[in-house]
């Protein structure tokens, strides 16, 4: 599992290595041909000389990749924008919980949030059985913890649990209400 802080730098180093693999192989192509994909058996070749003399680097790139995908994969429920969950709740008589800590939850909400902070979900899931059969739409600050805690609730067998595009973060960048009221 890729540490939280961790994650912006991995996919910049990934994004960074994948434009230096293209950039290697446009600098050899550049006095052949204008065009990057022209030989493409060419730019193969290119391709395997590079992994072969950048065997360190190419294989930590493979496994920072299949650590993303899996990563990625394993974060639970389906993400939906924060329109999306509106009407989610609106129309399936769903709620909006709210995993974040309490003095960011006394900062401002979502309208009847329900709010557990992601530390104390396991000890307090019980409050939530009543909407075993409902929308459960989990809010974090920004959309990358929320994953976790919706994997916890998917596992104790709530049933229709979705994580929040953006969190809390894109609610009010979206200019959404807010109650600050606790």
């Amino acid at each position: 599992m890729v540490p939280y802080g961790c994650r912006f730098w991995l996919q910049l180093w990934l994004l960074g290595a994948g434009f230096g693999i293209l950039r290697a192989l446009y600098s050899a192509r550049a006095g052949r041909s204008a065009c990057l994909w022209g030989n493409l058996s060419m730019n193969l070749e290119l391709f395997l000389q590079f992994a072969a003399q950048q065997w360190i680097l190419f294989a930590a790139l493979i496994v920072l990749i299949i650590m993303l995908i899996r990563h990625e994969g394993a974060q639970g429920a389906q993400a939906l924008t924060p329109q999306q969950s509106i009407g989610q709740v609106n129309s399936n008589d769903g709620v909006f919980l709210d995993i974040r800590e309490a003095a960011d939850y006394k900062k401002g909400h979502i309208a009847d949030s329900v709010h557990i902070p992601n530390s104390k979900l396991g000890a307090r899931m019980n409050e939530l059985n009543h909407y075993k059969d409902k929308p459960v739409i989990v809010v974090c600050r920004m959309g990358q913890t929320a994953g976790a805690a919706s994997k916890q609730l998917l596992d104790a067998g709530f049933s229709q649990v979705y994580k929040m595009k953006g969190g809390m973060m894109e609610w009010e960048a979206l200019q959404l209400p807010v109650v600050t009221k606790a």
